[in-house]
């Protein structure tokens, strides 16, 4: 899956795309939601206040087909607590988004965040570890069971070269991260470390790289 950053587009969006936006626990909206809230006549807001999503970390809201925008689908991604939205936060919500728009039909998933830099980049770590999957012998998966989002755009007004090398840089662990997924969905010890593998956790695969190799040369 390709990860792009780029600067914010118009706010109606793009044919085939999806809008991802945060929403702190209140729920409270922040800036890209109200814009969005504001280009599509409050639906936002109506959406938000008319269920039982609260912001919180975990929780996701889509509407499809909202009015005004071009965009086939809009999330509300909740974040939980304003003040303590960090790096891990960050990688949840990006993971959240994509995995709640990855069968949509949508083609790309356009992240509008609101963030600083580094937790952007975050964001793009989470969702990219998100659409791992080891479909090696899915040989007759139906078509409407295949992700359909090709690529994640993370969209800031600031777009800076210390963003972008720095969304490299973890970019480039997940390619680490997936190899080990990889050759634990085929070892013996696949199964056992199944719940751990997708938690896409940093910290997590650091220890199961590490336990896997000690196993490993424990039994050969």
């Amino acid at each position: 899956m390709q990860i792009e950053f780029v600067e914010a587009g118009p706010a109606a969006g793009e044919a085939l795309t999806a809008i991802a936006a945060l929403v702190f626990e209140g729920p409270v909206l922040t800036e890209a939601a109200e814009a969005l809230d504001k280009h599509t006549g409050g639906a936002v807001s109506r959406a938000a206040a008319g269920g039982r999503f609260r912001g919180a970390k975990g929780q996701a809201l889509e509407l499809v087909a909202p009015a005004n925008l071009h965009a086939s689908h809009l999330l509300l991604v909740g974040a939980g607590p304003k003040d303590a939205f960090d790096g891990a936060a960050a990688e949840a919500a990006g993971a959240e988004a994509y995995k709640a728009l990855k069968l949509s039909g949508a083609t790309a998933l356009e992240l509008r965040l609101d963030a600083a830099p580094e937790l952007l980049a975050r964001a793009a770590f989470g969702a990219r570890l998100a659409s791992y999957r080891f479909d090696k012998y899915l040989t007759k998966e139906k078509p409407e069971k295949k992700p359909s989002i090709a690529a994640v755009r993370v969209a800031s007004a600031e777009r800076t070269v210390a963003q972008n090398y720095r969304g490299q840089a973890l970019l480039f662990d997940t390619s680490a991260a997936n190899a080990t997924r990889s050759a634990n969905s085929i070892s013996p010890f696949g199964v056992a470390f199944g719940s751990l593998l997708s938690s896409g956790s940093q910290v997590g695969m650091q220890w199961l790289a590490g336990k896997n190799r000690q196993m490993m040369e424990g039994v050969y």
